[in-house]
């Protein structure tokens, strides 16, 4: 148990997206739910702040769960509204604020901020702001000393920040401590979140101090910065070797590896000859020679597109992300594309190396290679895939 409660806020009304933010599809699922399940069962309680009841019903509707909803108290205030009823709710002493949008900002980030909460003084009975110790200073260059002083006294808030001095308040801490300060914001009818910051002691936290900080604190305000996230949430890898060294192979072990570490997997193959997939006589080959430029047919199980003319690699690897069907994209073949590269390297066939493999992010081989890179058994599939899993945010 983590000793804190969750609010994830959701009140918004997206207008930027154009599109409710928590409906939004995000690895295979609704945005909210894949946000509710990155906290059920780790935080002490989860629920979503929204702006009423009614949004309240649709957000239960979304996640297919009876979660517990907060409708704004007073209404449209924005976060800071959000904020206050959600410390006000939640039973223990200190609240994980996290937008909805942040689809990376995770049980472990609020894990690293908390243990930084029990830090140093306790702020001051006066409204005035109070005097910060050294090491709690202004945002653009903040800096951190030890979690706790000898009088174990706690940080009202803490708040991590971007390299570029943004503050991110809407994936932060807060104590219980903050409330009559934001509350006595809330009635100057004064709504920004950052200007309340300043009247509460606050330990501000480089994301550079937390694990992949920089990407859980990424936010989809519109649909670019939504596709951009969408694109970037597949981890994609280019398995490379000589042809007749079996790389088909070794995927066929790999790919049932990383399914029993919950990783959903693609494979695109790259076919240096022509091919055919479609059958004579179907109703989706009468289509492609009728000339349509994509076909496609699906079932219960199963769904195929067939695009037809050349779509280069980065295109396919691009659709694949926006569908939200896969944590991991993996190319058989592409040497020479962008992405890291897998090299597979087998002694006994008498090949040499498809590319140096200081210049891969792994290697798998039959024997032992020489490199700055980590090298993994051919015969131990499950290696690799352990490796590829940790390089993932999944």
């Amino acid at each position: 148990m983590t000793g804190f409660g969750t609010a994830i806020l959701c009140g918004g009304l997206s207008r930027r997206m154009g599109e409710d933010k928590a409906s939004l599809n995000w690895k295979g699922m609704p945005l909210a739910r894949y946000k509710w399940e990155q906290f059920a069962g780790g935080s002490e309680e989860v629920f979503f702040s929204v702006r009423d009841d009614e949004q309240g019903a649709r957000i239960r509707k979304i996640t297919g769960r009876d979660v517990d909803t907060l409708a704004d108290d007073p209404a449209g205030c924005g976060p800071l509204g959000g904020i206050c009823t959600s410390l006000k709710h939640c039973r223990e002493e200190f609240l994980f604020v996290t937008a909805v949008d942040m689809p990376y900002s995770d049980l472990e980030i609020a894990g690293e901020l908390m243990k930084k909460c029990t830090c140093l003084p306790e702020r001051p009975e006066s409204a005035e702001k109070p005097e910060m110790p050294q090491r709690a200073v202004s945002p653009e260059i903040p800096e951190n000393g030890s979690d706790m002083d000898s009088s174990g006294r706690t940080w009202d808030a803490v708040v991590p920040v971007t390299p570029d001095g943004k503050e991110h308040p809407l994936c932060a801490i807060y104590a219980k401590s903050c409330l009559p300060v934001l509350e006595k914001q809330l009635e100057s009818g004064n709504y920004r979140v950052r200007d309340a910051l300043a009247d509460l002691s606050v330990l501000y936290v480089k994301a550079s101090e937390l694990t992949a900080g920089e990407k859980k604190l990424t936010n989809m305000n519109n649909q670019a910065s939504y596709r951009k996230a969408v694109q970037a949430a597949a981890a994609v890898y280019s398995l490379i070797a000589w042809s007749d060294t079996g790389k088909t192979t070794y995927l066929e072990n790999l790919i049932p590896a990383l399914k029993k570490r919950g990783v959903r997997v693609a494979v695109i193959k790259h076919d240096g000859h022509d091919f055919d997939i479609d059958h004579e006589g179907t109703d989706s080959d009468r289509f492609t020679r009728a000339g349509a430029d994509v076909s496609g047919i699906f079932s219960d199980t199963h769904t195929a597109i067939l695009l037809n003319g050349h779509i280069e690699a980065e295109k396919l690897i691009f659709l694949i992300s926006m569908s939200g069907t896969a944590d991991l994209i993996i190319t058989e073949g592409c040497k020479k594309g962008k992405w890291p590269k897998i090299l597979l390297y087998r002694e006994s066939s008498g090949k040499p190396m498809a590319a140096d493999p200081d210049t891969c992010a792994a290697v798998v081989s039959d024997v032992q290679v020489q490199t700055s890179a980590p090298v993994f058994p051919l015969s131990d599939p499950d290696a690799l895939a352990e490796f590829l899993t940790g390089s993932m945010l999944l």
